[in-house]
């Protein structure tokens, strides 16, 4: 058997490996974390957009508000990879059910705050750049969440969608609010639920002067978008007989057996 040679194999390793994104054995961090200057700059700012909500909280909680405060985290280009998304989310998370409610658009995480603990608990850690150093580096800013409204001037049907705050019961009571505070300004609406706790709100926007006032309400912040209804209209003054006959039910003929397949 010492003739047998076994087949040559060569491993050779990429020059530039800048999409690594977890390492096995090793402490070495990837080529797309942020270092030195750079980093201390990054968390220096994330700091300072979190820092603006502190008074926003303080007015919540004063006032014992259920309503939760919501907040964008704006994500960096390649940040998008589930890898690269799981070091922010566990940095914005302070509970065992997390922080982070979605994506409000391709690059900003939408997150809550509860209290004045857990934007203490953000605070330090966005400070700690050593310890998050890839969390850090996979954000560009943060700044208060807005709902996004495309209101047509004419009025009409909307509809609109709020916030899933990933907690049942307190994603019901929201819902009560907002459908309470749309009866109070007497706007018409139904629910719809598009799929498993996805609802979506059908609204008849004969006034915007009503929908102006439900901007002054604490439950518009949790708002995920209005817009307007889209809709489909056949006309079928459009076609002629020949159209219709083409397109008339057939029926299966009375006599002989009538075959299926499938």
């Amino acid at each position: 058997m010492s003739h047998e040679r076994p087949p040559l194999k060569f491993f050779a390793p990429r020059d530039v490996d800048s999409s690594r994104v977890k390492e096995i054995g090793s402490a070495r961090l990837p080529n797309w974390v942020l270092r030195g200057d750079a980093l201390q700059e990054r968390s220096e700012r994330l700091f300072a957009g979190l820092s603006v909500l502190a008074s926003a909280l303080a007015k919540k909680k004063a006032s014992q508000s259920i309503i939760p405060l919501l907040f964008k985290a704006k994500l960096d280009d390649g940040a998008m990879s589930k890898a690269r998304r799981a070091p922010i989310v566990d940095m914005l998370s302070t509970r065992r059910s997390g922080n982070v409610a979605g994506l409000s658009d391709k690059y900003e995480l939408v997150a809550r705050l509860d209290s004045l603990d857990e934007f203490q608990t953000v605070s330090e850690r966005l400070k700690d750049s050593r310890r998050y150093a890839k969390a850090i580096s996979g954000l560009t800013g943060i700044s208060p969440f807005q709902p996004r409204l495309d209101i047509d001037e004419a009025g009409g049907k909307h509809k609109a969608h709020l916030i899933d705050v990933q907690e049942h019961d307190l994603n019901e009571k929201l819902e009560s609010l907002f459908e309470e505070a749309l009866r109070q300004r007497q706007i018409q609406f139904k629910k719809a639920e598009y799929a498993p706790n996805y609802h979506i709100y059908s609204l008849k926007l004969d006034s915007l002067g009503k929908f102006d006032s439900l901007k002054k309400m604490e439950i518009f912040e949790v708002l995920d978008f209005v817009e307007p209804m889209p809709t489909t209209v056949l006309d079928f003054g459009l076609l002629d007989s020949a159209s219709l006959q083409k397109a008339a039910t057939k029926n299966p003929p009375e006599k002989g057996d009538s075959r299926f397949i499938g």
